[in-house]
This record gives structure tokens, sequence and C-alpha cells, in this order.
């Protein structure tokens, strides 16, 4: 399941207050809420045409219909009862059966709307999301996945540790997929914009893979509360990025419009926590386990062979 709603608000960060990091945190996170007010205006959703027993269903009424039922029944058995007792017995058909049509018509209603929620595959949105942001695999793969994640979403931390291993051995690897991050700031994080602009100044830096030895690494730290002058450290001895270099980019928020610009993006396709994932156009929210990924990277791979074919 996914985070609850994005939202950006006047928080102060968790830098310790410690060297450059004290004096940048409050205009970090004022500028930033500053700015992802301005949001530009919201994309639309459509609907795949996608057969959806191609996708792995996440949810099912089935419960909620038998309920429904249920419920329906035992309203008729009491109305029929109180009408019958107030007509004298059942001698009164004429009332009796328009109960019973009344009822009956109630059902019809019921069940029409749980099959009009029923699931109807996965939304569809449209835009270049991978543009110039971090990647890893194959520039050329067929499959582009762009993850929206938040340093401090529990289950973001759940994707990286759980899932995405076997995405990188088994899609990233053999040049399948080529995945893209991308930062999405919730409501109650309060580490996650002072690690994105260390870990983007970083990339500046070193590239790519420096910036997801750094990413790794907070996932696995910033819930015991960000510790900055350990994650400078880290980052020094294990990327090999200049130290001064990087933290006058932290300082002057160099990349602040580009942390702003992934929120914007976000909000602006309606992704509402993290997780979410944008695969070939297709929106996955949530932490799913890998046999999730399996069945949309298919269906990915299944509308690129149809193209061909066409």
């Amino acid at each position: 399941m996914p985070r609850q709603k994005a939202k950006t608000t006047k928080k102060s960060t968790a830098v310790k207050k410690t060297g450059p990091a004290a004096r940048a945190k409050t205009s970090a996170r004022a500028k930033t809420s500053a700015r992802a007010k301005t949001a530009p205006k919201k994309r639309s959703y459509t609907k795949t045409a996608t057969d959806p027993k191609t996708i792995v269903k996440k949810t099912s009424n089935k419960g909620v219909a038998v309920s429904v039922i249920i419920a329906a029944l035992l309203i008729s058995g009491a109305l029929v009862f109180a009408a019958v007792q107030l007509s004298g017995g059942f001698g009164k058909d004429s009332l009796k059966n328009q109960i019973h049509e009344v009822i009956e018509d109630y059902i019809e209603e019921q069940e029409r709307l749980l099959n009009d929620q029923a699931y109807q595959g996965p939304a569809f949105v449209e835009g270049d999301f991978a543009l110039d942001r971090p990647s890893m695999g194959d520039p050329e793969a067929p499959v582009v996945i762009v993850g929206f994640f938040d340093y401090e979403c529990p289950f973001s931390l759940n994707f990286w540790t759980e899932t995405f291993p076997s995405l990188k051995e088994n899609y990233i690897d053999t040049g399948v997929v080529r995945f893209v991050h991308r930062f999405l700031p919730l409501d109650t994080s309060e580490g996650t914009y002072p690690a994105a602009l260390l870990a983007t100044c970083v990339r500046d830096q070193a590239g790519d893979e420096a910036f997801f030895t750094v990413h790794r690494h907070i996932f696995n730290e910033i819930h015991a509360g960000l510790d900055f002058e350990g994650l400078v450290n880290f980052a020094v001895t294990n990327t090999g990025v200049n130290e001064e270099t990087l933290l006058e980019c932290f300082e002057s928020e160099k990349f602040r419009d580009y942390i702003v610009a992934d929120m914007e993006a976000g909000l602006a396709a309606e992704f509402t926590g993290t997780p979410t994932f944008v695969i070939n156009g297709l929106v996955l929210p949530g932490a799913e386990p890998l046999y999730v990924f399996e069945a949309f990277i298919e269906e990915a791979l299944a509308a690129i062979r149809l193209g061909e074919d066409s």
C-alpha cells in the first residue's frame, strides 16, 4: 500500500544543527513549500483497453457483494413481515408484491453499482517522467519503470529491500528494464528534502552510480534520524566526491528546483502516496511484490509486440 497523501508543508528538516546544514535547513523547506503550491495543471487519467485478466488484480468486491446481498435479504424479510402485520395477514397480496418489487429493484441497483466499481485495469498517464533523472539499466531497454519515493516512507523502504534486488537481477541487469528514480516527499517527512538535496549533489559530481550508492545508504539509515555529518562522510568515502564542493552545492540549494519539479510532476499526475511507479505509462501504486511488477512488465512487452505486428 502507498503511504498517505502527499503534500508540501512548512516543517523544519531533521538536519542536525552542525556545520553548513544548519544554515540551509529553514530556507530549504520554506522555499520547497512555496514552489510546490504552484504545481502545473493536473494531467487526466484514461483507462487502458487492457484485458483486466492480464494484470494482477489488487482488490476484490466479492466480499462486499455478498454483504450487500445478505443485507438486502434481511431488509426484505423485515419489510415483508412488517407489511404483512400491518395489512392484517398474507391475504393482502397487492401490498406484498409491491414491497417485493421495491426490494428486487434495490438489489439490482446494488449489483449494478458493484459492477461499476469493478477493477478495470491500471490507469495510464502520459508524459516523459524519465527525462534527466537518475537511472540504471540499458538506456535502450524496452520497458521503463519510473519510481517516485520518499526516503522516510516505510513502504518505499520495503520496495528497496524486498522487491528491488530481484527486479534488478531479473530485469534491469538483463536489459529488459531501465529503472528511473524521482522524489515525492510527503507531508510528514522532515528529512527527505535535505537527504534528496545531498544525494542529487553527489550525482552532480559523480554520476548516477554514486547517486544510487548514497541513495541506498539513506534508506537504510534515515529511519533512525538523518545524521547529516555521517551522510556526508559516507558520500565522500564511498563515492569519491569532494566534500567542500558537496557542501557548497547543498548550502546553495543548487538542485532545489530539480526536487520541486519531481514533486510537482507527481502531484500533477495525481500520485497521492509513495512509492508510485509508472511502467511504460501504466500506473502502479504501492510497494507490491515482484510478481505484480512482472505482470506489468509482461503487459508492457506484449503491447510493444502488438505494436510491431500491426
